[in-house]
């Protein structure tokens, strides 16, 4: 499975995971993503959380809720989509192997779970397992080619993995899937950056910034 293989986008926020969306829906969820990622060297970088619920929860509410969802679905009486947020909130709060151990239970009756390919390869790009992260999010969109926000987290693993052209030619689709997306210009202006193209970068960071919430 994806989760043991070995590691091989862009930076260490703590922005969180969205809802699931469905396979038809294109719209992407990091409308009201969060914080901004640092501007460093894509190449140091680790991608941050796919965005986009605000942190409205404390700790002591998350973890309430995990312990609420991981009872239920011991009990078996979890299904998919709860499932699907447990994994989503496990990520959220850094126990990225217990999320994956959910998305993997996901896939094994589901193995077209978007939602769980989603997830599972936005915990493994935090820990830095980017083959296996590329992987899940081109099984994404395998069944949804217009996911824009797999596109987003496959361009930002690939610029960490130093495949430019690649990361690029993601991050413009997710561009022209989802114009509105503030944090895919800022992602793209990072890798303008990297790349030396500092015209674009500024274009593409005033762009985020206007786009902001």
């Amino acid at each position: 499975s994806s989760s043991s293989s070995s590691s091989s986008s862009s930076s260490s926020s703590t922005n969180v995971l969205s809802s699931p969306r469905s396979p038809s829906s294109n719209s992407a969820s990091s409308s009201t993503s969060s914080k901004v990622n640092q501007e460093t060297d894509h190449s140091k970088q680790q991608p941050s959380n796919v965005a986009s619920a605000p942190n409205r929860f404390d700790a002591n509410q998350i973890a309430a809720a995990v312990q609420m969802l991981e009872g239920q679905r011991r009990e078996g009486k979890l299904g998919e989509s709860g499932c699907i947020q447990l994994g989503y909130l496990q990520v959220n709060t850094g126990q990225y192997q217990a999320g994956i151990a959910i998305f993997d239970q996901v896939l094994k009756t589901n193995f077209r779970c978007i939602e769980a390919y989603f997830g599972r390869g936005s915990a493994l790009a935090l820990m830095g397992m980017y083959e296996d992260a590329i992987r899940d999010f081109t099984s994404v969109l395998a069944v949804d080619p217009t996911h824009a926000d797999a596109l987003k987290r496959r361009g930002q693993t690939r610029a960490a993995m130093g495949l430019d052209s690649e990361a690029l030619d993601d991050l413009n689709r997710s561009v022209s899937l989802c114009p509105n997306d503030w944090d895919v210009y800022h992602q793209r202006g990072l890798l303008f950056k990297k790349m030396g193209d500092f015209p674009r970068a500024v274009g593409d960071f005033t762009h985020a910034l206007q786009l902001s919430p």
